[in-house]
């Protein structure tokens, strides 16, 4: 089983102060909570100062994400 993330915001006012960290941190504990191997997210390529910390918590995986849109 895994967990998947779909979305995560840090107010702007808060960045910095650790705030991904400790949201990472009880995402683990709930990954381990619920036996959980594996927590997956998405982000935009160029949110470069999110990905600084995915980047250190996670590995980036090999798959591309992509979209087809309806008219």
């Amino acid at each position: 089983m895994m967990g998947f993330l779909d979305d995560l915001f840090v107010d702007p006012d808060a960045r910095g102060g650790k705030i991904g960290d400790a949201m990472f941190d009880r995402l683990a504990e709930i990954c381990r909570e619920r036996d959980w191997a594996v927590m997956r997210w998405l982000t935009q390529d160029h949110n470069y100062r999110a990905r600084t910390i995915y980047d250190r918590i996670g590995q980036k995986s090999l798959l591309n994400l992509y979209e087809m849109n309806i008219d």
